[in-house]
């Protein structure tokens, strides 16, 4: 399940790494977050983070970390962004991890609604 990001607004982009076998957190190098998306015609990736390096998460946890970006203005709304995690083992293995986020305008009304009442 893909989960919401606004347009125009600041979101934190979180990962942590595990190891496959026993689900131990997972000791990594270098990790970066790359973030795009599509344009429907042509057919273009659209790059708005490339290999940004992310820092440790906040409160610290062992291979968690964290990114926060504000989502460009111009990303059309209901556009699918995705998202690429890396970083290296100790055995010099390329972990990728990858999720699709929503990129959604930001309500104006922030779901309030005016009701008059006699």
């Amino acid at each position: 399940m893909a989960i919401d990001a606004y347009i125009g607004q600041p979101f934190v982009f979180q990962t942590v790494f595990l190891d496959p076998v026993t689900g131990a957190p997972l000791t990594v190098t270098g990790v970066n977050v790359t973030l795009f998306y599509y344009t429907p015609t042509p057919a273009t990736r659209v790059t708005l983070l490339n290999a940004v390096a992310m820092s440790a998460a906040s409160p610290p946890s062992p291979s968690r970390y964290a990114y926060q970006y504000t989502l460009d203005p111009a990303i059309p709304d209901g556009t699918p962004l995705y998202v690429e995690y890396r970083g290296t083992d100790a055995l010099l293995n390329v972990i990728v991890q990858s999720e699709v986020i929503n990129a959604k305008s930001y309500p104006s009304d922030l779901g309030l609604r005016v009701r008059f009442v006699q």
